[in-house]
């Protein structure tokens, strides 16, 4: 019984537990009105339930949120495997790391490299033997163009030079094996090959950069300073009774097959060679054969050369010659049977002919080309991304989210930041400096992503002095000053050396920094910025002094071998004497009075070699505050009185400016090349760049967060519950008022209403058509409508665009195939075809589909490569019509014509086969300009007069909206498919666009950014515009003469034909671009006065090809804008006559042969006697005839070069041959390759065109009829014509959104909140709410279920155990209620007993308490 009574008064409890006992006044409500007891008593039951589950709810989450608190800990797996990383990455990417357990892997572990060299190196021209051959003891007794002069010498140095390659390679190749790359974390394949691909490069550059440097150099060195090399090739010496005279060689040009020695240049004045070839006899009885070169012609006239060298050279030293050569020879049998013929040595060696000739892909090549590459052929570079893994051997950390009991200890607490910016990294680091730590994402990076480095030369690199034109002038000293040796006459070779130096430097430094640059940065976490700076800087600093040292090391070493060995140099004493003065300062290019004296130049001296000439002197002569310059220009002006008629051969004097320079005038020159020329070094580092290339993916910081006391935490937990009570007390009873407020029963009312239709076409829906009788109406697929109007005898369809006219538009009834007479229904076939029921006609009329190519109003033709226009004009319209300034013009699918007519505020429209045009008034016409036409019939027209693009419908109305107001004129506009408007702004230099769901007026740049040029995003008075049903944007570049393409979804723009292409046609500002089925462009070239049409031939001129600007009807005055007919006629708007002028189309087979009859030709007759004369050291004259060639097509002093056609003019083009026949009117014929036709080859007919992969890919043609088009990025389709959505079957989580990318996509998450690849990793914030509302719900499940059981229980016992431990109190409450009943009086009131009761009169009783 006790447990009965417990479970009875238990049940009782809570069942009757009310803490919202009754007052008095409880059972009123506001309006003083009685409420049932029994109501309220129920409202305070419910409203002691709600309270007491709020407060038990309330009491756990501040539980959970004061004494829990979420950590983070790192999971470390080990043993990893790439399908597991891969698997990782995938469900965790965001939080994973990959530390490696090696962290320095060296490249030989991983890498390979194949490197194969060019065929010389390894053939018998480099052996001993071959070599030895070609030695002859008095070489130097040939002329300098004779093979025989310096043959041993050029293949001892092409030997030498593979040699040298070889071994760089190799070293290359070992410090390649041998370096080492840091990865503290596991890097994915495409990195590890980026990577390994920069270092190789870097290698392949270092490696190349140490040949070419040291061989121009050597160059540089050699002809600066004169050196005589013993071959006699750039100096003659002569050794007379008691003289020694040395002399330059000279290359000397031919004019009019003569030789003019006035026409030269020595050997010290440029590099420079002459083909190889065996002269008939040594010709050494003759100085004067020596020093003039080429020498082909005898003094009788005959021919001094026995045969050629293909391929091989002869100049001013053998170094310069087999730089220069390509070596054919070697690769052709015949001219190696040559060889053996003049050097008897090779006849009596082991060397065979036949195992000789080289065979390689890489001919007709420079051996500085091929020095350059070191001779390689071809460098592999494989890599085993397995054997990576496998050395770096990475474990995998994984930050988990953990919740820990916290408020009543002490504890340290690392926090992760993930993916920080540099401004959160900045916070970071002031606030917890000691331990913050940001992993590097990439751990090497270029230095170039983030430093700026280029020198400062001095002025004189980039002054005059160093001109090729002051050189020139100051090469030809007068004679006495070159016999006396005067530092005058070394004036060329001086600033020849310093030019050489500067240039020596320039290059140095460039490559120096182009290969730092390409050098990697090495950092595994960030580092601040303090510590970045000054590490880079001593980087770049130790940089910068390296670059200078091993430049000086050039120049010490060469010094120090002129100053050993004493060669001998071409020109024959310290101070600088010059035999004249200027008495006052004069311009250059003026001739003031001069008196003789002597003139002690300051800074300068002289010397033997140009080297020490240059080093030991000053630049202080060439400098304003001196008059040393103005001694040389009299000098010159009286060597050489011509030269004052040119005063711009004259170099510009120095000007000191101390504050930019730190080598004052008297700085000897010697310490300005120890500094390598270089004023100062600008070096720029950007934090923010190095930050960006380091991209951390979290940060890490710890922080110590202290304990709460027991005392604390009992005085918040108080505070907290007291709150708690007032809280709930206060808001639960009132708010379980307010629900059995709304759940009180009220009266129903029925209400009443009315269905309205809506007007959607016709009579009160604006921006329709204006019905007769529409009788019947249907839909398409996408809710279109399609109307049969029968009194206007039409069929009405709805678009995008709106309503308009599809057919029997003229609103006249007939019986023509495009007239309708009272049509009454209409209905479609499967394929699209109309059906209409032509009422009056009997008949039942099908309008086929002819296109359904989205809704374009213009024609787009299909062209043949050959088709042709009548270049005789038809005028369509004349001056009469449309006056002045007209530039509107557009023809639509239906071959109605739209012209606006600037100065009558009109449009006028020419239906087609209309002789008589509709003439179209509206008062919001304002000096119409360029018009564009939907395929509704809307006119979309620009007014110049308000600035404003009008939309005008042609609905019989006359009115018209404004659809885009702009600051500019528009000079072309165009809608698109989607009814996006564009507009031409040419002096704003750019296009804008207004999208059809846009506001009115709110427009957005999308080519060009205002400014005038002519980089990839410029333009420069863009006109005519044209944008196809792909988006893609082509702009008539006036300003550029070219035109550009923008392709959808891009920024920069692309020049597919103008100034900057390929192509070789030039424009004058064109003005209008069409396109037509093909995708080919047809240009109107106004200030040409052409239309330009391109085809699978290429580009080419239709109509107007005279370029004169005249009125007839062939030519054209500055044409404006052209539009198609659906017949392919071209409609140009002829603006400089104020007409419109109709060129037919009056052939389009493409089965049509072009024949091209050439009425006249001339024959050139060259009939040359020529006399060439030259002056040797003030002797007398002689002259030297060169008659003509015995051979008829042979011409040239030599008689080597051909005088047939195809040499002289090569007509043939694309490759192919041409071959001499004098039996047609040309003389000559072009064999084709496949795929070219034409007289020149000029037809391109082959499969693979530039637009056949849509300029979004690269053509393989496959075979005669196919092709494969391999595609760039993002693209895919046979034409490469579809963008690749990357996003397709992709699932961004928590809401995240697919965002396509170059070759890739990423998930754009909605909030920081949530991170990771596919936006499926929560924060930790996240984390925390899901489980507090986890575990609302789990305290509300269990609520239920006990209620659910308590009852259940209590009815078992009650039913099927008869045990009922609450009836007893039931029924004593029930009697304690009865004893209690309130007692009620009845009041009955009647009124008016005097008067007689109206019918359906009401008696009040009213119950009142008491």
């Amino acid at each position: 019984m006790r447990i009965r009574n417990f479970i009875s008064w238990f049940h009782d409890y809570i069942h009757n537990y009310n803490l919202f006992i009754p007052d008095e006044d409880h059972y009123e409500d506001d309006s003083d009105q009685p409420i049932d007891p029994a109501i309220r008593v129920k409202q305070q039951k419910h409203s002691t339930w709600l309270y007491v589950f709020l407060f038990i709810i309330s009491l756990y989450v501040l539980f959970f949120i004061a004494l829990l608190s979420p950590t983070s800990r790192i999971v470390t797996i080990s043993n990893l495997t790439p399908l597991l990383s891969h698997q990782l990455h995938h469900e965790h990417d965001g939080t994973l790391s990959y530390p490696c357990s090696s962290i320095t892997i060296p490249y030989s572990t991983f890498v390979t490299n194949m490197v194969s060299f060019h065929p010389v190196c390894s053939s018998g021209f480099v052996s001993r033997e071959w070599i030895e051959g070609f030695y002859l003891p008095v070489a130097n007794a040939y002329l300098l163009d004779d093979f025989r002069t310096t043959a041993f010498s050029q293949l001892e140095l092409l030997a030498a030079l593979c040699s040298i390659s070889n071994d760089i390679v190799s070293k290359a190749l070992l410090d390649i094996q041998n370096k080492q790359i840091v990865t503290v974390e596991l890097l994915e394949e495409e990195d590890i090959q980026l990577q390994v691909e920069a270092m190789v490069e870097l290698v392949q550059a270092t490696a190349y950069a140490q040949v070419t440097s040291l061989l121009q150099h050597v160059q540089m060195m050699y002809r600066s300073n004169t050196l005589v090399s013993a071959f006699g090739t750039n100096a003659v010496v002569q050794i007379g009774s008691g003289s020694v005279s040395i002399s330059s060689t000279n290359y000397v040009y031919l004019y009019d097959d003569y030789i003019n020695v006035l026409y030269s240049l020595s050997c010290t004045e440029k590099i420079m060679v002459t083909p190889a070839v065996f002269y008939a006899q040594p010709l050494d009885t003759d100085v004067v054969d020596h020093v003039y070169w080429p020498i082909s012609i005898g003094a009788t006239g005959y021919s001094l050369l026995s045969a050629s060298v293909d391929g091989f050279f002869g100049g001013c030293f053998p170094l310069d010659a087999v730089l220069a050569s390509t070596l054919d020879c070697l690769y052709n049998v015949q001219c190696l049977e040559i060889l053996f013929n003049y050097f008897p040595a090779l006849n009596q060696s082991k060397v065979k002919l036949i195992d000789l000739p080289l065979s390689s892909s890489r001919r007709n090549i420079s051996v500085n080309n091929l020095v350059s590459d070191l001779f390689i052929e071809q460098w592999s570079t494989k890599i085993n991304y397995m054997n990576y893994f496998n050395q770096c051997a990475p474990l995998v950390r994984s930050v988990l989210c953990l919740l820990r009991f916290t408020s009543l200890g002490s504890q340290t607490v690392t926090n992760i930041e993930q993916n920080p910016s540099l401004t959160k990294y900045k916070q970071l680091q002031s606030l917890y400096p000691d331990t913050l730590t940001c992993p590097c994402a990439n751990t090497t990076m270029p230095y170039k992503t983030f430093v700026s480095l280029s020198p400062i030369f001095h002025q004189v690199c980039s002054s005059d002095l160093i001109s090729a034109s002051w050189i020139s002038l100051l090469a030809n000293s007068a004679s006495a000053d070159v016999i006396s040796g005067t530092w005058i006459s070394k004036a060329a070779k001086y600033f020849g050396l310093l030019s050489s130096i500067c240039q020596q430097a320039n290059l140095t430094a460039a490559d120096n920094i182009h290969d730092f640059f390409a050098r990697t940065f090495v950092t595994s976490y960030v580092l601040i910025e303090t510590d970045f700076n000054i590490q880079v800087n001593a980087t770049v600093k130790q940089l910068t002094e390296s670059i200078v040292i091993n430049f000086n090391l050039f120049n010490i070493m060469t010094r120090l071998f002129i100053q050993a060995d004493q060669p001998i140099i071409v020109s024959p004493t310290s101070q600088v004497v010059l035999n004249y003065i200027n008495t006052t300062a004069g311009l250059p290019g003026s001739r003031p009075t001069y008196v003789a004296s002597n003139y002690v130049a300051p800074g300068l001296v002289n010397g033997c070699y140009t080297i020490d000439l240059l080093l030991l002197s000053t630049l202080q002569c060439f400098y304003t505050n001196s008059d040393c310059m103005n001694q040389l220009f009299f000098y010159i002006n009286k060597t050489y009185p011509a030269s004052a008629s040119n005063p711009n051969l004259y170099a510009h004097a120095l000007i000191y400016n101390q504050s930019s320079t730190r080598f004052p005038p008297n700085t000897s020159v010697s310490w300005i090349v120890e500094e390598m020329m270089i004023e100062k070094w600008n070096t720029s580092l950007s934090f923010s760049d190095y930050y960006e290339a380091c991209a951390p993916t979290y940060c890490t910081y710890t922080q110590i967060k202290h304990a709460t006391s027991f005392t604390e935490l009992l005085v918040t937990l108080i505070s907290t519950i007291g709150g708690l009570v007032i809280v709930l007390r206060l808001i639960t009873f009132q708010f379980v008022k307010i629900i059995f407020g709304l759940f009180k029963k009220k009266p129903k009312r029925q209400q009443q209403g009315q269905s309205n239709a809506t007007t959607v076409a016709g009579s009160g829906a604006p921006g329709t058509f204006t019905f007769i009788k529409p009788i019947a109406v249907i839909l398409d697929s996408d809710g279109y409508l399609f109307i049969v109007d029968s009194g206007n005898n039409c069929i009405i369809r709805s678009g995008r665009s709106g309503f308009y006219c599809l057919f029997g538009c003229t609103n006249q009834s007939g019986s023509a195939s495009n007239q309708l007479h009272n049509p009454q229904s209409l209905s479609f076939d499967s394929y699209g075809n109309l059906y209409v029921a032509d009422s009056a006609n009997q008949r039942i009329q099908k309008f086929i589909l002819a296109t359904n190519s989205c809704g374009i109003s213009y024609n787009l033709p299909k062209f043949c490569s050959n088709a042709t226009w009548n270049p005789n004009a038809t005028t369509v319209v004349n001056s009469t019509s449309i006056g002045i300034y007209s530039f509107g013009l557009f023809v639509n699918n239906n071959n109605t014509l739209y012209v606006s007519a600037y100065m009558t505020n009109t449009i006028l429209v020419w239906l087609e086969g209309s002789a008589s045009p509709q003439t179209y008034n509206s008062s919001d016409l304002n000096l119409p300009g360029v018009i564009f036409v939907t395929i509704n019939g809307t006119v979309y027209v620009y007014n110049n007069g308000d600035g404003r693009i009008v939309i005008w419908v042609q609905n019989g109305a006359g009115s018209s909206t404004s659809a885009m107001a702009v600051n500019y004129v528009c000079y072309g506009i165009f809608v698109d498919i989607e009814d996006n408007i564009y507009c031409s702004m040419s002096t704003a230099h750019r296009v804008i666009q207004k999208l059809f769901s846009n506001i009115p007026h709110a427009t957005t740049a999308v080519a060009g950014n205002g400014t005038a040029g002519s980089g990839p995003y410029m333009l420069n008075l863009p006109r005519g515009i044209f944008v196809d049903i792909n988006f893609n944007l082509y702009i008539a570049d006036c300003g550029n003469n070219r035109i550009q393409l923008l392709q959808s979804g891009y920024t920069n723009m692309r020049t597919v034909v103008g100034n900057g292409s390929n192509e070789t046609i030039t424009f004058n500002c064109p003005t209008s671009v069409v396109l037509d089925a093909d995708g080919y462009l047809f240009i109107v070239d106004s200030n040409n006065q052409r239309i330009i049409g391109s085809s699978a031939n290429g580009y080419r001129c239709i109509v107007g090809c005279t370029n004169a600007s005249r009125s007839a009807p062939n030519l054209l005055s500055q044409p404006w804008s052209l539009s198609f007919d659906s017949y392919g006629n071209i409609y140009v708007n002829d603006y400089g006559n104020s007409r419109l002028q109709k060129f037919l189309l009056i052939s389009n087979s493409c089965n049509d042969v072009i024949v091209y009859d050439d009425t006249s030709t001339s024959i050139i007759t060259l009939n040359i006697t020529t006399t060439t004369s030259y002056q040797n050291s003030g002797q007398s004259t002689s002259s030297i005839f060169l008659p003509t060639c015995s051979t008829p097509l042979s011409i040239g002093s030599n008689c080597n070069t051909s005088a047939s056609i195809c040499d002289i003019r090569q007509p043939c083009q694309n490759n192919s041959t041409c071959l001499n026949d004098n039996t047609t009117i040309r003389g000559y014929n072009c064999n084709c390759l496949p795929g070219f036709n034409g007289t020149e080859c000029q037809y391109d007919y082959r499969i693979c065109q530039l637009r056949t992969c849509s300029y979004n890919g690269i053509c393989y043609q496959s075979s005669n009829t196919t092709f494969t088009c391999s595609c760039n990025e993002e693209w895919q389709g046979v034409h490469c014509e579809i963008r690749i959505n990357y996003c397709k079957n992709i699932t961004c989580y928590n809401q995240g959104v697919c965002q396509s990318l170059s070759s890739n996509y990423t998930c754009l998450c909605i909030t920081e909140n949530y991170s990771g690849r596919y936006c499926q990793i929560k924060s930790g914030k996240i984390v925390t709410l899901e489980r507090v509302s986890k575990s609302f719900g789990y305290i509300a499940i269990i609520f239920l279920i006990s209620t659910a059981l308590f009852i259940i229980t209590m009815d078992i016992l009650k039913y099927y155990f008869g045990i009922d431990p609450i009836r007893k109190r039931l029924q004593s409450r029930r009697r304690v209620k009865k004893t209690k009943v309130v007692p009620v009086v009845q009041k009955i009131y009647y009124k008016s007993s005097l008067k007689k009761r109206p019918i359906n009169s009401v008696v009040l009783i009213e119950e009142t308490n008491i």
